[in-house]
């Protein structure tokens, strides 16, 4: 029995130095089986691996352990994968659709992506203009405008005065003044004028302090069509990235800023996106209306360009037009054999 007992330390003993990271399970019926009751696995190892080997746990212990490190049910992994999944939820269009099944690749229509990520992560008011920043000097006065306005000379005073919802302030000695519509560039002198015409010999400051907020439309073919109240510092550009921007089936070549029934811009994303031309951006006034109309024709672009994506067309854009829409071609393009495919008049591809 000696030489049985030998043999089995043996044995235990060269698995455990080859491979003690493995599960090896040997239970007390075995041992019992092979005449060695009084035999235990963890002793065997234990004294033959020395003492720094950890002694095991007792089996409550182990029980009590297994069940706290219970693994998740499918329901949780289920619960766990819906989660990423929200996270990673792509809105596609049927256009995106189709060109991922003819190119095998899922293109993003261009510039789209910028809204995407403002709006996943909360940040749209990062595109919002800072109240604290010097006013433009072309910054229309507007009721809820606050001036302060400070005289010196034969006179002095100060005057802290908000512009009521008719567009006057009431000056003292002088009475009102109308000073809406009036830009931040001529509104000293504006007010200047009405304090000459009683008092002479003086040198008058205005300033500007809290400003007001106006309230502005989203209507059409956008992420989130609505009612929005900026600050009116704001201008077309800073609307369209706070709100949202155009859907997948909204057309970033054709927004337009409607005041008064009539167009006052029409704004072409791709020429901020693509010359950083903001030309045609326009300061906000409350209750102007961003009107964004559906997609236009398009067209995807892939394989050897920098920028491969889904462009929508203005005009009658040719395949070159298209390829420096998409920053021309890569550095090792061939450039000598282009695939077109085309959907003409919806019914023949």
């Amino acid at each position: 029995m000696s030489t049985v007992k030998k043999s089995l330390r043996l044995v235990l003993a060269t698995l455990a130095m080859l491979s003690f990271s493995s599960s090896w399970a040997i239970d007390q019926a075995t041992l019992q089986g092979m005449g060695l009751s009084g035999l235990s696995l963890s002793s065997t190892l234990s004294g033959l691996l020395g003492p720094n080997l950890p002694a095991p746990a007792p089996s409550s212990a182990a029980t009590k352990n297994t069940t706290s490190q219970k693994p998740k049910s499918v329901t949780d992994n289920n619960t766990q994968n819906q989660n990423q999944n929200k996270d990673e939820i792509i809105v596609k269009s049927e256009f995106q659709d189709f060109v991922t099944q003819s190119t095998g690749y899922l293109l993003p229509i261009y510039g789209h992506d910028l809204f995407v990520k403002s709006t996943e992560a909360n940040q749209t008011d990062k595109f919002l203009p800072v109240d604290n920043v010097p006013v433009t000097a072309d910054y229309l006065i507007g009721p809820g405008d606050q001036l302060i306005i400070n005289w010196w000379g034969q006179i002095e005073g100060t005057l802290d005065v908000v512009v009521d919802r008719n567009g006057m302030i009431n000056l003292p000695q002088i009475g009102q003044l109308s000073v809406v519509g009036v830009k931040n560039q001529n509104l000293q002198a504006h007010i200047k004028k009405a304090f000459s015409k009683i008092y002479r010999n003086f040198e008058l400051d205005v300033s500007l302090g809290k400003l007001r907020s106006i309230q502005v439309f989203v209507v059409g073919q956008a992420t989130k069509p609505g009612s929005y109240t900026l600050s009116s510092l704001s201008t077309l550009v800073n609307a369209i990235f706070a709100t949202g921007g155009p859907s997948v089936k909204g057309s970033m070549r054709h927004i337009q800023l409607k005041r008064g029934g009539k167009v006052i811009s029409d704004f072409d994303m791709y020429d901020l996106l693509l010359k950083g031309d903001k030309s045609k951006d326009v300061q906000l006034l409350s209750g102007d209306v961003i009107y964004i109309p559906a997609i236009g024709a398009m067209a995807a672009i892939s394989g050897s360009v920098n920028t491969p994506a889904i462009f929508e067309l203005k005009g009658d854009d040719s395949l070159a037009e298209l390829i420096n829409l998409a920053g021309g071609l890569t550095n090792v393009a061939s450039g000598k054999k282009v695939t077109v495919e085309r959907i003409h008049d919806r019914q023949v591809r």
